[in-house]
């Protein structure tokens, strides 16, 4: 397997086993390509992922792997954290004494312990009697009497709980650090009056807080920063910026333009389109944040939110941000591996491809159709040999096939692959094509097409018929707007039909105004608008009163087409149409209605036509609500008999 291979194994794997062979292998090869994947494997890795990746980076390059731990000390998960900690005391390294001395207060007890034993591990035994993991950890360091325990101590300052923040002054006075307890007094002031401090340590507590994961509770923390006049507060405010809370993004920008940077106040404000705006600034310092915020979902983020962070990467273009795409196309919403794949085709990376290519099995027609979409643009950026490649197996050679343009050749192709394709969403690609491609010869495949057991290739041959404006395949169109059981293919007929723009379509484009479904309904009325009959807009606006208001209007015209109601599967529209039909009061409906009222099986649809019977009156109406007088269910016979009176008020005879 190529490294390109392994790596996709290493980020998409289901199984750890799977991943952990990955990393193995990935280690064995000593290839430094692989370096920034093992990365991301490790940033974003629980475990034993964390760990593989770790170890494979110290195969590949040991100082490398060293200068990643030491970085992810600073600013990663939890898991990652204490996998490069617990690394660093098995290496030996005597510079790990210092930044693992600096973890000893941390917020996390865990991290804390697994500092404690790193740095027995390298000999001092000391701390470990010191941090146990418990309530009285800061207390003990207090006491401890090493002086290097008060910058553990100071990068606990800013700590979101108050009586943790007293405990660390507490045990800073214990080291004869007291300045500090005029600057933290456990009230909502402390990060104002840290932020202001000329000891550059307190600005790195303020910093120490975006190490973990902020929320709104830490707003305080991002406000403070924006008040200390400090440039190097810039830093910790940008991984603010693509925070998953809309009021820490916009509280970050706003803190930032303290700062200065005044363009981050029209970027992040709190609102949906956040992400889109920082992926179209193209400023890549907020790449970092972006990616942490696209994998720190169980910190409370969205699947909305992830993914709108995935696009943002896709626009920014980076191609660091590779590997993190490639991890997210394993991710357990379909929307955000279908905004993956995209973000990669718009990257244009070439390594992309085997990744693209995993997806073809995916569960998501979305996620598998975008995947298709993202190989077609890496194919201009130098991946087509490796599409190629995989067009020589079985698995991969739909996709990869259409990546490479099999449909672009000829007319032939396409249409052997609309009609012949065993693979839906190839058809459904083909009759899309079609209409891109322009050609009257592609009418007769498309019209076949619009049978297709699958109902996006119909929709998609609707939609390229109405490109070809072909108007040969108006009864057609007809037919599938009247007949077709998806409501996506009818709304898209009806649209093809006022595009068209024949007047000769408007009959059925009536009939359909009653359709069960608010688009469609919608939509018919727009295509009508388009063929010169504007009023339909105003009564047809795709909500619930719709036929409620199709009945006001008393056109006669409008008979058939809520006749055709009373045949739809919805009980409920067939209610609603046969009390249309009532108040239109119209005798060409009676037959219908009769039929309605003595063969539904639903009785609230017997009862409405029993009703609009008596509405519309007559001697056939009179006929057939006798008839109907000995209905199984009590609810029909009563209103059978009140239409039966209601007719004899006006003069019909009841015999």
């Amino acid at each position: 397997m190529s490294v390109d291979e392994i790596i996709c194994e290493l980020l998409m794997a289901k199984s750890v086993e799977g991943r952990a062979w990955a990393a193995r292998e990935l280690g064995k090869k000593k290839d430094k390509s692989a370096m920034a994947a093992l990365e991301v494997a490790l940033r974003f890795g629980y475990g034993r992922d964390a760990e593989d990746a770790l170890k494979a980076l110290l195969d590949i390059d040991p100082q490398h792997g060293k200068q990643v731990m030491f970085r992810c000390l600073k600013h990663s998960w939890l898991d990652c954290r204490i996998v490069c900690v617990n690394m660093l005391g098995d290496l030996g390294d005597d510079k790990a004494v210092e930044p693992l001395i600096r973890l000893l207060a941390n917020r996390s007890e865990l991290l804390r312990v697994s500092a404690a034993k790193a740095l027995k591990k390298l000999g001092d035994e000391r701390w470990q009697e010191v941090v146990k993991g418990d309530n009285m950890d800061i207390a003990r360091l207090g006491k401890h009497g090493d002086p290097r325990a008060c910058d553990a101590l100071v990068m606990a300052l800013a700590h979101r709980d108050r009586d943790f923040r007293k405990a660390v002054v507490d045990a800073l006075a214990e080291q004869r650090q007291t300045m500090w307890r005029e600057l933290v007094k456990g009230d909502d002031e402390d990060f104002r009056r840290l932020a202001r401090c000329k000891d550059t340590r307190a600005l790195d507590a303020l910093s120490e807080v975006f190490n973990f994961p902020i929320d709104d509770r830490d707003i305080p923390v991002v406000q403070a920063l924006g008040d200390s006049k400090d440039e190097r507060a810039v830093q910790p405010l940008l991984l603010g910026v693509a925070n998953v809370s809309p009021l820490v993004r916009r509280e970050a920008g706003l803190a930032l333009a303290r700062l200065g940077e005044t363009k981050w106040v029209n970027i992040v404000k709190g609102d949906r389109k956040d992400f889109e705006r920082l992926g179209s600034s193209g400023d890549l310092r907020c790449l970092e944040p972006i990616v942490d915020t696209i994998f720190h979902w169980y910190y409370g983020s969205e699947d909305a939110t992830r993914s709108s962070a995935v696009k943002a990467l896709g626009t920014l273009g980076d191609s660091r941000a590779l590997w993190p795409l490639v991890k997210a196309l394993a991710d357990t919403s379909p929307k955000v591996r279908k905004s993956a794949a995209w973000a990669l085709g718009q990257l244009g990376d070439p390594r992309a491809v085997r990744a693209l290519l995993r997806l073809r099995e995916d569960k998501s027609d979305k996620v598998r159709r975008t995947a298709q979409e993202a190989l077609r643009n890496l194919r201009d950026s130098g991946a087509s040999e490796d599409l190629r490649r995989a067009r020589q197996h079985w698995w991969t050679q739909p996709i990869a096939s259409h990546a490479l343009g099999a449909l672009d050749d000829t007319l032939d192709n396409v249409v052997k692959v609309l009609l012949e394709d065993q693979n839906e969403d190839e058809r459904a690609l083909a009759a899309k094509k079609l209409g891109e491609m322009g050609d009257s010869r592609a009418l007769e495949p498309l019209l076949k097409a619009l049978r297709d057991p699958v109902a996006l290739v119909r929709k998609n041959a609707a939609i390229s018929l109405g490109e070809l404006r072909a108007r040969d395949a108006l009864k057609a169109l007809e037919a599938s707007l009247l007949e077709d059981q998806n409501p996506d293919v009818r709304k898209s007929c009806a649209e093809v039909l006022g595009k068209i723009g024949e007047f000769a379509a408007v009959e059925t484009l009536r009939k359909a105004l009653a359709d069960n479904n608010p688009f469609v309904r919608k939509a018919c009325a727009d295509a009508l608008c388009e063929l010169g009959e504007p009023e339909w807009q105003a009564i047809v606006q795709g909500d619930k009163d719709d036929i409620d208001r199709l009945a006001a209007t008393g056109d006669s015209t409008l008979v058939e087409t809520f006749v055709r109601a009373l045949e739809d599967t919805d009980r409920h529209h067939r209610r609603k149409a046969a009390m249309a039909l009532g108040r239109l009061g119209n005798e060409k409906a009676v037959e219908a209605l009769g039929t309605a009222l003595l063969t539904d099986d639903d009785e609230l649809v017997r009862a409405s036509s029993a009703r609009a019977l008596g509405m519309i009156g007559g001697e056939s109406a009179l006929n057939l609500l006798e008839e109907a007088l000995d209905d199984n269910h009590p609810l029909v016979r009563k209103a059978v008999r009140e239409a039966l009176e209601k007719l004899a008020g006006l003069g019909t005879k009841h015999r």
